[in-house]
């Protein structure tokens, strides 16, 4: 039985008075809930400092409900309605209250962005226990994902043509493209027919047109500048400690082309080195083999596949004991759907279909399932993917040292966990996550809080939450 006295506030719940009124916040964070993971908010309880909630009760529920189905079909207030009978439910606490529980499910791309009051202004996002207000580019990023063919899939408007094409990834990818699919006439073609064959120009008045997927993988930064103003991609490796890095890739440097498939070729061929198992990769195609290369490439893929450079990019770390992803842009399926796997929607669907004949992307929606599985049986730490709501990005962590509870190897998988989260996590997200007994995890802790490295809510252990120290 649920305890309404312990539910904190976070990035799924929310606690509203609303004892004789429905609270004028309510619209907010149905908007923020369903443009963010969607979550439950609960009407009739009160949160108070020392760490229990007051559970007030709602003095008339049902007529409570009702108001909020008539102004969920409101489309002057929301968007649109995502609520159903059973989305809001009465139950009755200890007797003697009556509160509303009302479950808002994350929307789908086609319906986001959800806004209030007539304005897509007011189109809100979850942020651990807050809703705030989205940015411009933010919601322009919803609404291009609407559309189902995929922003990569349309015409650049700043006039790339097939001219711009950069000669020596364009060979490259013609190489690849005829080993992979044993078709040579493939590495003869020049650049226009090869790449109006892939779908990737748009034929004007004479004019080769690239489109934006074109203009991504086959040009250079420059080029993407102009349709991609907040366009970047990074590569550190930061194995030493001694210097800011040992070796870094970026896309702003001059000396680096800068498009996707530059980016890809120069990051596995760095994954590449001190991995955890020997490399059977014969170039950059897939050979069917099952090693450490298929969960580094399959990583690369998923981040450029899924990455809204509308309003970023990608930045990938080798650390000594791991490999971090981050790419911006929420996870188009949601984190669940992606962890259970069977479906994919990437983001940018033409580069993903480029990378699918190369013989390198999944179709399935196997990939970050693939990637869990094979951590396992190499007996590696359990990878982290999270959706990060405060910078708008996904990040991957792929860690390349087996686990040692007994070690300092398992104090810094702990860590890099806790700074993961930086709205914070709970013990029992720790445990769930890490698979380990609770003693190796308190024991970590206290080390990690006695050397300064992590901070906590100073809660009581229902609400007890580890930051890190930043």
């Amino acid at each position: 039985m649920t305890d309404y006295t312990k539910i904190y506030e976070d990035i799924t719940n929310e606690l509203k008075v609303s004892k004789t009124s429905l609270s004028s916040s309510f619209w907010e964070t149905y908007s923020s809930f369903a443009n963010t993971n969607g979550g439950t908010i609960y009407l009739g309880i009160k949160q108070i400092s020392n760490g229990n909630n007051e559970v007030v009760g709602v003095d008339d529920p049902f007529k409570m409900k009702k108001e909020l189905m008539d102004l969920a079909n409101n489309k002057s207030k929301v968007s649109i309605n995502l609520l159903e009978d059973d989305s809001i439910k009465i139950v009755e606490v200890n007797s003697k209250f009556k509160i509303i529980e009302v479950s808002i499910p994350k929307a789908s791309s086609i319906n986001r962005p959800v806004y209030i009051n007539g304005n897509i202004r007011n189109t809100y996002k979850r942020n651990y226990e807050g809703d705030y207000l989205c940015s411009v580019e933010q919601i322009q990023s919803m609404l291009l994902d609407k559309d189902v063919s995929s922003f990569d899939y349309h015409r650049n408007e700043f006039d790339v043509t097939s001219y711009d094409v950069d000669k020596n990834t364009f060979k490259s990818f013609s190489e690849d493209l005829s080993y992979y699919t044993k078709e040579s006439k493939y590495s003869s073609m020049d650049e226009t027919e090869l790449l109006d064959k892939l779908g990737l120009l748009s034929n004007i008045n004479g004019i080769s047109y690239l489109t934006n997927a074109g203009v991504l993988l086959f040009t250079n930064s420059s080029k993407i500048l102009k349709v991609y103003p907040r366009f970047h991609l990074d590569y550190q490796e930061q194995l030493t400690n001694q210097t800011k890095w040992d070796y870094r890739y970026d896309s702003d440097n001059l000396n680096c082309t800068g498009n996707l498939l530059e980016f890809y070729n120069v990051v596995l061929s760095r994954l590449k080195i001190g991995m955890p198992n020997p490399f059977k990769l014969d170039g950059v195609v897939n050979t069917g083999d099952n090693d450490f290369t298929s969960v580094i490439r399959e990583a690369i893929v998923n981040a450029i596949s899924n990455c809204d450079f509308i309003v970023g990019g990608i930045k990938i770390v080798k650390y000594a004991d791991r490999i971090v992803f981050t790419n911006t842009g929420d996870i188009k399926v949601g984190l669940k759907q992606a962890l259970k796997g069977g479906i994919t929607i990437p983001r940018n669907v033409q580069i993903h279909t480029l990378f699918r004949r190369l013989g390198i992307a999944d179709k399935s929606g196997t990939g970050i399932p693939m990637i869990f599985d094979m951590c396992s049986k190499m007996h590696l730490a359990e990878p982290i993917l999270m959706e990060d709501y405060n910078n708008n990005c996904t990040v991957l962590t792929i860690f390349t040292k087996a686990i040692n509870v007994d070690s300092t190897d398992f104090d810094s998988i702990v860590l890099n966990l806790i700074s993961n989260n930086p709205n914070g996590i709970s013990r029992k997200e720790l445990l769930e996550k890490l698979g380990c007994s609770s003693t190796s995890l308190y024991n970590s802790l206290k080390k990690l809080i006695k050397s300064g490295r992590v901070i906590t809510n100073n809660q009581s252990t229902n609400k007890l939450r580890y930051y890190p120290n930043i």
